[in-house]
């Protein structure tokens, strides 16, 4: 199988530029394009749309920790078959993971319809704001018919080097939604409703054109049925290697509807559109961070499944450096211009000044969340889902859980800003000692 770029031989920070930046300027238009949604929301619509924006966000999160959790394992399956150059199970693979993407789409578009409501008051949709809620939820679950057959498409072309594909597929949708979201809005008059069926045409756009490169450019991956089948072992390996990116998605939407209740009870409404603002600016910041792993996973996975321990050492210290620098820069930036970014978003001073100073304690923490993603995409890609599953599920069932209902029974509002700063502290230093433990351990098992 011919891949587009040389993992075991290239300079490292070359090769992680060369397959990260791609991801990385569609991780920052997506970013980008939240932010946009949020000012359209604030904007055109107005309400407390912001605070809808808020509760929605544990649903996607569990979605997308859904959608993720099969892609991810069979690109880290497929990247240590490359890099031991057993070929033969990869097409296999492949089909699996494609019959469990159509599987999933049905699953969550029906289980989603039926229970909306229920799922709705879970995540904190009290009161005045369950109605918008349904309609936003509703116009935004329909592109999760396509999401999931669309991740795996990006993660298998990632696989094999063709991280610039991979990323026009997630582009594409992002232009799709920022043209068409405020059309929805103001000429059909479709307010928040418009706003997420904007989202499911640009989802929508995005699975054609990945279909386009699979079927028409003829890739490595494309598949004949009566040339490959499902394998029951591979489904089940695949989930159990993406669990850990499953549990930790599932974990901080868990977290989020506490926070958002939490939010409510001791700072009401405003607290609420605040933390909303909040969460919008901190993606924007986090997700050039899954732009370098996404580069990242393949690299580490083919050299493991090579056994070339110098490589993987090279490979996470870089990594990591990376990651931090890149996580400290943004922190630096945010906290400087941090007024006029959460002003666009609102004329209303009084979520203005609350996300302002929230804002302060979500991103001190941050080059340690970034710490974190790197030892569990680590481990994931060495076909370690127990490690990997540890680290993911430290950040918020080990310190933020406990120390919510410490902090906040304590010190109300305050202590629940405190939260973040210290669990993400917390974590990163654990993450660390996991790391260089198993980097350790590799290298005495492979020298004997």
């Amino acid at each position: 199988m011919n891949l587009a770029v040389d993992f075991s031989k290239e300079n490292v920070y070359k090769l992680l530029f060369k397959l990260s930046y791609p991801s990385i300027i569609a991780m920052l238009i997506n970013a980008g394009n939240n932010i946009i949604d949020g000012i359209y929301l604030g904007n055109l619509v107005g309400g407390n749309a912001l605070a809808v924006t808020a509760i929605i966000l544990p649903v996607q999160m569990v979605l997308m920790a859904l959608g993720t959790m099969a892609p991810l394992g069979a690109a880290a399956m497929i990247s240590v078959k490359l890099g031991s150059k057993r070929l033969k199970p990869i097409k296999n693979i492949a089909f699996t993971a494609i019959i469990a993407s159509i599987l999933l789409s049905l699953l969550i578009i029906v289980i989603g319809s039926i229970f909306n409501i229920p799922i709705l008051l879970l995540s904190g949709a009290q009161g005045e704001l369950l109605k918008a809620a349904q309609l936003y939820y509703f116009s935004s679950l329909i592109g999760w018919l396509f999401m999931p057959l669309t991740i795996l498409g990006n993660n298998l072309l990632r696989t094999i080097g063709e991280a610039k594909k991979a990323s026009y597929i997630m582009i594409i949708s992002i232009v799709v939604n920022v043209i068409m979201t405020p059309f929805l809005i103001v000429v059909f008059n479709m307010g928040i409703f418009g706003a997420g069926l904007a989202t499911s045409l640009g989802q929508f756009m995005s699975f054609l054109l990945m279909l386009y490169y699979y079927f028409i450019k003829k890739l490595p991956f494309t598949l004949k049925l009566k040339e490959v089948k499902f394998v029951w072992t591979y489904f089940r390996m695949m989930h159990t290697l993406g669990f850990s990116a499953f549990i930790r998605q599932s974990l901080n939407s868990f977290a989020a509807v506490i926070y958002n209740n939490l939010f409510y009870i001791y700072g009401g409404v405003v607290a609420l559109n605040a933390i909303g603002i909040i969460f919008k600016v901190n993606t924007f910041v986090l997700l050039p961070i899954f732009g370098i792993l996404h580069g990242f996973q393949p690299i580490i996975g083919y050299n493991y499944g090579k056994k070339d321990y110098n490589r993987i050492k090279e490979i996470v210290n870089k990594g990591l450096l990376i990651t931090v620098v890149i996580t400290l820069t943004s922190l630096l930036l945010v906290q400087v211009f941090k007024g006029p970014i959460i002003s666009i978003f609102t004329p209303n001073q009084d979520f203005t000044q609350m996300a302002e100073y929230g804002m302060i304690f979500l991103m001190i923490g941050i080059p340690f969340v970034g710490i974190s993603l790197v030892g569990s995409t680590m481990f994931q890609s060495f076909n370690k889902p127990l490690t990997a599953t540890i680290i993911a599920i430290s950040r918020q069932l080990f310190f933020t859980m406990p120390l919510l209902l410490v902090l906040s029974r304590v010190y109300a509002l305050q202590g629940i800003w405190l939260v973040f700063p210290i669990a993400d502290i917390l974590t990163g230093i654990l993450s660390l000692m996991i790391i260089y433990y198993w980097l350790n351990k590799i290298r005495k098992k492979w020298k004997k």
